[in-house]
């Protein structure tokens, strides 16, 4: 993680084992400067990313080209499958492989032929192989999907301050690139910062989900209450006080009452490295049952 990197090279810590990263994609570029970033067509961001690998034993040393000689293999298995759900709720399963068949089970029932996207707004737990007639039966992939939160309704009802191009509606607009972000420079309001959300349905409430921004760190929110309320202008006790880890990464919090509720309050008592400002990319729920 880019906040959590040494500084310097003396700094890193060295290990006595032999270590094999398999990437897909490598950025090539990090800055925490203030210019241009790397463009978006080269960016790298999470993202499901099938693979697979072979360990071959070696009977007497080699050199290279030996070596990539005897790498010239293609695999006798089937590629997993890839599983993805879009903000309609349909789910999508592809392979690598070509001329394969993809096989599914939802919910531990018995496997079937997969032929098109299947509508999972409810949720569930999907598992699934890919199959051809020259290569074994692939992996099985499982994905295990909440129900579907459809943000699209969603409305600030009040914010505490905001800037602009980084107002309170980029909080729940189900893009991570963009930010709520309140103001900085002289002037600028200090902690507590709040925001007000119409979920524009009752849910019952299992989590809530904090996505801080994704291009640095300022305005992450550390402390932190949060409340929810079938009534936009009446809360009563928190379902939950805690602290934010300082990460780019969505953080799922708990809630144990499992409250069932149209609207939230958030309130961010301070930030992580003690600044005046707060900022958000994404707040989210997931949720068992709508109202």
């Amino acid at each position: 993680h880019r906040h959590d990197r040494e500084k310097h090279p003396y700094e890193v810590a060295f290990c006595d084992e032999t270590i094999v990263s398999l990437d897909a994609m490598m950025r090539g570029l990090g800055n925490a400067s203030c210019g241009q970033d790397v463009m978006a067509q080269y960016e790298t961001r999470a993202d499901i990313t099938p693979f697979q690998f072979m360990i071959l034993p070696l009977s007497s040393p080699m050199n290279n080209e030996q070596l990539s000689e005897k790498a010239r293999v293609e695999s006798p298995v089937s590629q997993p499958v890839s599983i993805t759900r879009d903000k309609k709720g349909m789910v999508s399963m592809t392979s690598d492989t070509p001329n394969t068949e993809i096989y599914y089970s939802l919910n531990n029932a018995s496997f079937m032929l997969y032929t098109h996207p299947i509508p999972l707004l409810q949720g569930g737990v999907i598992s699934a192989v890919s199959r051809s007639e020259s290569l074994a039966e692939s992996l099985q992939a499982t994905v295990r999907f909440g129900m579907l939160i459809d943000k699209s309704g969603w409305k600030v009802l009040q914010v505490s301050s905001q800037v602009k191009g980084d107002e309170a509606y980029k909080a729940i607009d189900d893009d991570i690139h963009t930010k709520w972000h309140t103001p900085y420079g002289e002037g600028e309001p200090h902690h507590p910062h709040s925001i007000v959300v119409d979920m524009g349905q009752s849910y019952q409430v299992e989590q809530f989900i904090y996505t801080p921004r994704i291009d640095g760190n300022n305005g992450n929110i550390n402390e932190f209450v949060l409340y929810f309320s079938n009534e936009p202008d009446k809360w009563e006790e928190p379902a939950i006080t805690g602290r934010f880890v300082n990460s780019s990464s969505p953080q799922f919090i708990e809630i144990a009452s499992r409250p069932k509720a149209r609207y939230f309050m958030l309130i961010a008592k301070s930030e992580v490295q003690g600044r005046a400002w707060t900022s958000a990319a994404e707040l989210g729920i997931t949720a068992s049952m709508t109202n």
